[in-house]
């Protein structure tokens, strides 16, 4: 059974000695650091990348749903529909 990646983001510097910054995918902690080391980086602070709290993070409010829900809002407002029940 194949492990899970692990994004872990990192800080460093590369040969010519310019910082650097990013993200890189391994199994484990010294892979990663391993993977940095083979293309010239030499990490001063790897970690694993924090999860968001809520959701998977990749699902995002497109800007049309927010105009659609405000409209249904205020209409429910002008109505006289109190704001709690509109949002039921």
């Amino acid at each position: 059974m194949a492990k899970a990646l692990i994004i872990y983001a990192w800080q460093g510097k590369d040969r010519k000695g310019n910082h650097q910054r990013g993200e890189v995918s391994a199994i484990s902690l010294s892979e990663a650091k391993n993977l940095l080391r083979r293309q010239g980086i030499s990490a001063q602070k790897v970690r694993k990348q924090s999860k968001p709290m809520f959701g998977s993070g990749a699902a995002k409010v497109a800007p049309s749903d927010i105009s659609v829900i405000s409209r249904q809002i205020a209409t429910m407002l002008a109505a006289g529909v109190t704001l709690i029940q509109s949002l039921e």
